[in-house]
C-alpha cells in the first residue's frame, strides 16, 4: 500500500502523467529581446564611481512544455542578481523561459586607489502574463518577481565580501541570503559562506534551509598546499561534509590528495566516505 502511494505520488509528476511508454515531441521556442544601459561615471583624484540603470525586453511565445519534457537538468536553480538578465534563467535546456517580460536593474559601484572596492545592484523582472514554467519557491513566474540584488565589498587581495539576496516582492521576506567572506594574510587564506533559504511552499519543518561552510588552507611552500573545509547544517545541527586536502602544484599540473566525508543523505544511509587523487593538467 504505501509503495504503491509512492508510486502513484510519482508518477504525476511524470510528463503527461507518466501513462504513455513512448512518446515523440519537438520544441520550438523563437526569443527576440532588446537591452538598454546608460552607465554614468564620475572620476575623482582618490576614486572613480559608476552608477549603470539597465532595461532589457525579451519577447517569447507563451508556451508551457512540462507536459512533454521531463525536467532534469534546471531542477534547481537560482534566480539572483547575476542571473537576472539571463534571456533564459534555467540552468539547462529542459525549462525554457517563455512569454513577454521585462528585466530592470540598478547597479552602482566605487573604487578608490587605496584598494578599498564597493559594488551593489538591485532589480526585477515584469511579465506581461504569469508563466508555469517556474515553482513558486523560485520567485519568477507571476506578473512581479521578487527583489534581487548584491551588496560587495573587498580590499585589494587581502580581504573580500559578497553578499546575494531575494526578497519578497509583496510581504518584503527576506528568501535567499548567501554571503561569503574571503580573507588571506600571508600564506593562509580563509573563506566563510553562508545561505538561508526561506520556502513558504513546503511545510513547515523544511521551510528554512541554513548551512555554514568554513574552509582554511595553509601554503607551506611555493609547490605545497594544505587545507580543509567544513560544512554545518545549523537546522540539524549536524556536520554534512568534512574535506581535507594536501595539494602539490608546478607551472603545469596540480596533484591533490582529498579525504572526504559527506554525511547529506537520507535517513537509515551511511556516510559516503572518499580518498581521491586528482591530476589537473594547466598552462594550455
Amino acid at each position: 500500500g504505501i509503495q504503491s502511494a509512492s508510486y502513484e505520488q510519482c508518477r504525476t509528476l511524470l510528463p503527461r502523467n507518466g501513462l504513455e511508454d513512448e512518446y515523440s515531441t519537438a520544441r520550438f521556442l523563437p526569443t527576440a529581446g532588446v537591452e538598454w544601459s546608460f552607465p554614468l561615471a564620475k572620476f575623482t583624484t582618490n576614486a572613480s564611481f559608476i552608477i549603470e540603470p539597465r532595461v532589457q525586453a525579451v519577447i517569447s511565445p507563451e508556451k508551457d512544455f512540462s507536459d512533454d519534457v521531463f525536467n532534469e537538468d534546471s531542477a534547481f536553480f537560482e534566480f539572483d542578481a547575476v542571473t537576472l538578465f539571463d534571456w533564459n534563467k534555467s540552468t539547462g535546456y529542459d525549462q525554457w523561459e517563455d512569454g513577454s517580460r521585462l528585466n530592470v536593474g540598478l547597479a552602482a559601484r566605487a573604487n578608490y586607489t587605496s584598494g578599498l572596492n564597493l559594488s551593489g545592484s538591485l532589480g526585477q523582472q515584469f511579465r506581461a502574463s504569469e508563466s508555469l514554467q517556474f515553482e513558486p519557491d523560485t520567485g519568477l513566474g507571476d506578473e512581479t518577481s521578487d527583489f534581487v540584488g548584491e551588496l560587495n565589498a573587498g580590499y585589494s587581495n587581502v580581504f573580500s565580501m559578497t553578499n546575494r539576496f531575494r526578497f519578497d516582492d509583496e510581504d518584503g521576506t527576506l528568501r535567499r541570503l548567501e554571503t561569503s567572506l574571503r580573507g588571506r594574510a600571508g600564506p593562509v587564506s580563509t573563506g566563510v559562506r553562508y545561505v538561508r533559504t526561506e520556502s513558504p511552499e513546503l511545510q513547515a519543518d523544511s521551510a528554512r534551509d541554513e548551512n555554514l561552510t568554513a574552509s582554511a588552507f595553509w601554503k607551506v611552500s611555493d609547490r605545497w598546499t594544505v587545507g580543509g573545509i567544513w560544512r554545518e547544517d545549523l537546522d540539524a545541527g549536524e556536520t554534512t561534509t568534512q574535506q581535507f586536502t594536501i595539494q602539490y602544484d608546478d607551472d603545469c599540473t596540480i596533484f591533490s590528495l582529498d579525504y572526504r566525508r559527506d554525511n547529506r543523505f537520507g535517513e537509515g544511509l551511511n556516510d559516503n566516505v572518499s580518498l581521491t587523487f586528482n591530476v589537473d593538467i594547466i598552462g594550455f
